[in-house]
Order: C-alpha cells, then sequence, then structure tokens
C-alpha cells in the first residue's frame, strides 16, 4: 500500500467515525423527550426535602446557547426559594441555581 493510499483510508476512517458519533448523539437527542428531562429534575428537586414536590416545576426554553431547558422549581408563594436547573442538549445538567447561590452574590455593585 502506498503511503497517498494509507492517508487516504485513514482520512476516510476518521470521517466515517466523526459520521457514527454524529449520527449516535442525534439518535440520542431525538429519542430523549422534553417530558422525560423536566420529569428527571422534578423528581431531583422532589428529593431535596419536605415541602418540595414535582407539581412545583415547570419549564422554560433555554435562552443560553447549547441549553436546552431550564427546569424552574419553587414552591407556591415563595419565589425566593425558586431552584432552576439548566440542561444541554442531551438532557445533561448545565447548572444549578439555587437560592444559596443567589445569597451568595453580591448586594451592592461594586467600585
Amino acid at each position: 500500500m502506498t503511503p497517498a493510499r494509507a492517508v487516504a483510508f485513514g482520512f476516510a476512517g476518521l470521517l466515517a467515525g466523526a459520521g457514527a458519533l454524529g449520527a449516535g448523539l442525534g439518535w440520542r437527542t431525538a429519542e430523549l423527550g422534553e417530558t422525560q428531562i423536566i420529569e428527571h429534575y422534578a423528581a431531583l428537586y422532589a428529593a431535596r426535602g419536605p415541602g418540595a414536590e414535582r407539581g412545583h416545576c415547570h419549564a422554560e426554553p433555554g435562552r443560553a446557547m447549547l441549553e436546552r431547558l431550564v427546569v424552574v422549581c419553587a414552591p407556591p408563594g415563595r419565589p425566593e426559594a425558586r431552584v432552576a436547573y439548566h440542561v444541554a442538549p442531551w438532557g445533561q445538567l448545565w447548572r444549578v441555581d439555587t437560592p444559596a447561590d443567589r445569597a451568595a452574590l453580591p448586594k451592592e455593585p461594586r467600585t
């Protein structure tokens, strides 16, 4: 086999592998419904403790790049206790916004 042919076969193999990876990720995204994502993160919220119920959660479209959904959970009448799960395209947790995170933010702009 000539070196040029070996490089061509190697490149073809690399392209086939990339295509298979892309098809696999696309299939996973197509199979994972938004309802499943919401139910998963609502169950995580309900496991936080007493007073946290799955029915306190709803989803909003993601606003950031590569953010599929934001599952927002808050007890009725207590918006300060809001927990937001930012979910990436394949259902993985991107970040969590909790009351403790918001309390750690500076209250006044620093000069």
